[in-house]
Protein backbone atom coordinates (compact mmCIF):
# COMPACT_ATOMS: atom_id res chain seq x y z
CA UNK A 1 0.00 0.00 0.00
CA UNK A 2 1.36 3.31 -1.03
CA UNK A 3 1.99 6.14 2.23
CA UNK A 4 -0.39 9.22 1.36
CA UNK A 5 1.64 12.09 0.36
CA UNK A 6 0.58 15.22 2.02
CA UNK A 7 1.84 19.37 2.14
CA UNK A 8 2.92 20.44 4.90
CA UNK A 9 2.54 24.19 6.09
CA UNK A 10 6.00 24.65 6.13
CA UNK A 11 6.16 23.57 2.57
CA UNK A 12 3.41 26.01 1.33
CA UNK A 13 4.83 28.78 2.83
CA UNK A 14 8.56 27.58 1.13
CA UNK A 15 6.03 27.25 -2.10
CA UNK A 16 4.22 30.65 -1.57
CA UNK A 17 7.97 32.21 -0.99
CA UNK A 18 9.21 30.73 -4.46
CA UNK A 19 6.08 31.22 -6.49
CA UNK A 20 6.22 35.16 -5.38
CA UNK A 21 9.66 35.93 -6.16
CA UNK A 22 9.22 34.18 -9.50
CA UNK A 23 5.85 36.21 -9.61
CA UNK A 24 7.39 39.78 -9.13
CA UNK A 25 9.93 39.26 -11.89
CA UNK A 26 7.18 38.59 -14.06
CA UNK A 27 5.27 41.70 -12.63
CA UNK A 28 8.00 43.69 -13.15
CA UNK A 29 8.33 42.56 -16.72
CA UNK A 30 4.44 43.10 -17.55
CA UNK A 31 4.90 46.40 -16.58
CA UNK A 32 2.36 46.01 -13.54
CA UNK A 33 2.26 47.62 -9.96
CA UNK A 34 1.90 44.91 -7.82
CA UNK A 35 1.49 41.28 -7.92
CA UNK A 36 1.26 39.20 -5.06
CA UNK A 37 -0.34 35.48 -4.35
CA UNK A 38 -3.27 35.21 -2.12
CA UNK A 39 -5.08 32.77 -0.37
CA UNK A 40 -3.95 29.26 -0.98
CA UNK A 41 -6.03 26.17 -0.67
CA UNK A 42 -4.85 23.14 -0.65
CA UNK A 43 -5.65 19.63 -0.79
CA UNK A 44 -3.59 16.03 0.11
CA UNK A 45 -1.10 16.48 -2.78
CA UNK A 46 -2.49 19.80 -4.91
CA UNK A 47 -2.83 23.18 -4.19
CA UNK A 48 -4.11 26.85 -5.63
CA UNK A 49 -3.14 30.26 -5.08
CA UNK A 50 -4.83 33.27 -6.17
CA UNK A 51 -3.15 36.06 -7.69
CA UNK A 52 -3.62 39.53 -7.19
CA UNK A 53 -2.26 42.66 -9.99
CA UNK A 54 -2.24 46.17 -10.11
CA UNK A 55 -1.74 48.06 -13.12
CA UNK A 56 0.54 50.94 -12.14
CA UNK A 57 -1.16 53.92 -11.56
CA UNK A 58 -4.47 52.51 -10.51
CA UNK A 59 -6.72 51.69 -7.23
CA UNK A 60 -6.67 47.85 -5.76
CA UNK A 61 -9.90 46.60 -5.41
CA UNK A 62 -10.74 47.69 -1.93
CA UNK A 63 -9.56 51.41 -2.76
CA UNK A 64 -11.99 51.40 -5.67
CA UNK A 65 -14.38 50.31 -3.51
CA UNK A 66 -13.80 51.92 -0.52
CA UNK A 67 -14.20 55.11 -2.64
CA UNK A 68 -17.37 54.53 -4.04
CA UNK A 69 -19.28 52.85 -0.69
CA UNK A 70 -17.79 56.32 1.25
CA UNK A 71 -19.07 58.29 -1.37
CA UNK A 72 -22.69 56.74 -0.81
CA UNK A 73 -21.88 57.70 2.91
CA UNK A 74 -22.52 53.91 3.76
CA UNK A 75 -19.40 53.48 5.70
CA UNK A 76 -20.24 54.80 9.12
CA UNK A 77 -18.55 58.21 8.60
CA UNK A 78 -15.64 57.10 6.87
CA UNK A 79 -14.89 59.15 3.88
CA UNK A 80 -12.61 59.44 1.27
CA UNK A 81 -10.06 61.09 2.80
CA UNK A 82 -9.29 58.62 4.71
CA UNK A 83 -8.18 56.30 2.44
CA UNK A 84 -4.57 56.08 2.68
CA UNK A 85 -4.10 57.89 6.07
CA UNK A 86 -2.94 56.54 8.57
CA UNK A 87 -3.84 55.97 12.19
CA UNK A 88 -2.92 54.36 15.93
CA UNK A 89 -4.50 51.90 17.61
CA UNK A 90 -3.33 49.67 20.54
CA UNK A 91 0.11 51.10 20.35
CA UNK A 92 0.64 50.38 16.63
CA UNK A 93 0.00 52.52 13.69
CA UNK A 94 -1.67 51.71 10.42
CA UNK A 95 -2.61 52.67 6.85
CA UNK A 96 -6.29 52.31 5.46
CA UNK A 97 -5.70 50.61 2.24
CA UNK A 98 -9.56 49.85 0.97
CA UNK A 99 -12.74 48.03 2.33
CA UNK A 100 -13.48 44.62 1.17
CA UNK A 101 -17.00 44.52 0.43
CA UNK A 102 -17.65 40.70 0.10
CA UNK A 103 -16.04 40.35 3.86
CA UNK A 104 -18.90 39.60 6.12
CA UNK A 105 -16.68 40.98 9.63
CA UNK A 106 -13.11 42.30 9.05
CA UNK A 107 -14.53 44.56 6.07
CA UNK A 108 -11.19 46.88 5.93
CA UNK A 109 -7.95 46.22 4.29
CA UNK A 110 -5.10 47.80 6.66
CA UNK A 111 -1.38 47.98 6.57
CA UNK A 112 0.36 47.82 9.41
CA UNK A 113 3.00 50.24 9.31
CA UNK A 114 6.05 48.72 11.72
CA UNK A 115 6.25 45.53 9.24
CA UNK A 116 4.51 46.56 6.18
CA UNK A 117 1.98 43.75 6.59
CA UNK A 118 -0.87 43.74 5.13
CA UNK A 119 -4.02 42.93 7.68
CA UNK A 120 -7.85 43.16 7.58
CA UNK A 121 -10.31 44.59 10.62
CA UNK A 122 -13.66 45.16 11.52
CA UNK A 123 -14.87 48.57 10.08
CA UNK A 124 -15.29 50.01 13.82
CA UNK A 125 -11.38 49.38 14.79
CA UNK A 126 -10.76 51.82 11.63
CA UNK A 127 -13.54 54.11 12.63
CA UNK A 128 -12.29 54.56 16.72
CA UNK A 129 -9.07 54.84 14.79
CA UNK A 130 -9.96 57.98 13.05
CA UNK A 131 -11.90 59.44 16.19
CA UNK A 132 -15.47 59.03 14.75
CA UNK A 133 -17.79 57.90 17.42
CA UNK A 134 -20.66 56.50 15.47
CA UNK A 135 -19.80 53.13 14.94
CA UNK A 136 -23.25 51.87 14.29
CA UNK A 137 -22.36 49.50 10.98
CA UNK A 138 -24.63 50.70 8.04
CA UNK A 139 -25.62 47.97 5.93
CA UNK A 140 -23.81 48.21 2.31
CA UNK A 141 -25.99 45.45 0.86
CA UNK A 142 -29.33 47.19 1.55
CA UNK A 143 -27.87 50.87 0.37
CA UNK A 144 -27.10 48.83 -2.66
CA UNK A 145 -30.51 47.66 -3.22
CA UNK A 146 -32.24 50.90 -2.54
CA UNK A 147 -29.84 52.77 -5.74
Amino acid sequence: MSEEIHFTKPELEHARTVLQAALDAACEEAGLESCKIGRITYGEAHFSAKIDAQKKGGLSVEASDFLHFAKMDVLGGLKPEHLGAEFERGGEKYRLDGYKRKARKNDMALTRLSDGSARVAPREFVMRGFGITDTRRRSVAAMEDSA
